[in-house]
């Protein structure tokens, strides 16, 4: 190019672009919102879909949809497993180690966690319902083996969303998303709320003290005043003007956490500023059964049971054993399926427990 320049004879200084030229990474802008939508669609899409093939596999559970749903089935249960385990070792996997923590990552991480755990509150029902639909119309192709498969994926998905999303960021400590991570940001949601005097910042609150509750009893500890301003809160909720600025303060210290240094002291200060529950005594709820009671009402039943039968004539006795023996004989994988695909319909619904309107989010969590 040099010579055919100087054979025109071409005059003046000679510039050359020395300026690199663009590649494929500066092109394309790098978004940690991006990059999570992404990933969360990638990893969440793969297990409904496996889930999904189980469950409509039904409409021809031949040897194609009994192979179908078997490979499915297994490919979601060592996923779940693989992942759970990932999620409660303290050494990070290296493989998965370029998605931990994607959410905090994100250009939005208080808005992204809080979209993230309302979708998986809903995936819980939807699942179920999907299951009933599946169960209902495939009814005339019922096959115990089918329910087993359909009833353990239906709970199977609920582990699997809930290790992908920790492992994203969300630190859930259990299937129905109680985690320090969304406790903090649905206190921020509320702090936003109250700042505008919104009452319905109780919501978020609400579902703030639900969480912690659960989360101080497995960590063995908890602020000293933690059921006095529980208790506290529900009442301020029965006031026509609240004090919105004392639980826009409480609901922002709430936000540290984790840390929890701040709390002790901030709840102290905002039953101090309310003058409440002062001269009221705090009423704990009664706990539920314990495994030993259930089980001692188990017993005390079959007891009862076999009292009623050892008073019936012998003829009775024995037709009655025939009668049983036979039908259970004969509907026994039948009667199992029905109870693993029961389990599966009725398990998936707690995740909705902790849950959050959309609106709320994309109305006051701007961070």
């Amino acid at each position: 190019m040099l010579c055919n320049l100087l054979d025109h004879g071409h005059a003046g200084p000679i510039k050359l672009n020395l300026e690199p030229r663009p590649n494929v990474e500066s092109v394309i802008p790098k978004s940690g919102m991006r990059r999570l939508v992404a990933v969360t669609l990638l990893f969440v899409g793969l297990g409904e879909a496996a889930y999904g093939t189980v469950i409509v596999s039904i409409a021809q559970f031949g040897t194609v949809g009994r192979f179908a749903a078997a490979l499915a089935w297994i490919t979601l249960t060592y996923s779940a497993l693989a992942l759970w385990v990932s999620t409660q070792s303290r050494v990070p996997n290296r493989v998965l180690s370029p998605i931990y923590g994607l959410i905090q990552k994100s250009s939005h991480p208080h808005r992204a966690s809080l979209y993230l755990h309302s979708i998986y509150n809903w995936s819980g029902p939807f699942n179920a319902t999907a299951l009933i639909f599946a169960a209902i119309f495939g009814a005339r192709n019922w096959d115990p083996l089918w329910g087993f498969f359909a009833g353990t994926a239906a709970v199977g998905v609920i582990f699997y969303n809930r290790s992908v999303l920790g492992i994203l960021g969300q630190r859930y400590v259990n299937n129905r998303g109680v985690s320090f991570v969304v406790a903090a940001n649905l206190a921020r949601l509320a702090n936003k709320m109250f700042s505008g005097k919104n009452i319905n910042g109780f919501g978020p609150l609400y579902l703030t003290f639900g969480m912690l509750n659960v989360l101080f009893y497995k960590t063995r500890y908890r602020p000293v005043d933690f059921h006095k301003v529980w208790a506290t809160i529900r009442g301020l909720e029965d006031l026509a003007h609240p004090p919105y600025e004392d639980l826009a303060a409480l609901s922002e210290s709430i936000s540290s956490l984790p840390v929890r240094d701040a709390l002790p002291t901030q709840f102290s200060k905002f039953l101090t500023t309310m003058k409440w529950p002062s001269g009221f005594e705090l009423v704990r709820p009664k706990r539920g059964a314990t495994l030993s009671e259930v089980l001692t009402i188990v017993v005390t039943a079959v007891i009862a049971v076999g009292a009623v039968l050892v008073i019936l004539p012998r003829a009775w006795q024995d037709a009655l054993v025939l009668s049983l023996a036979g039908f259970f004989g004969q509907q026994v994988w039948n009667i199992l399926a029905a109870i693993f695909l029961i389990a599966g319909i009725v398990y998936p619904y707690q995740t909705i427990l902790y849950s959050l309107e959309f609106w709320m989010i994309r109305t006051y969590m701007v961070d």
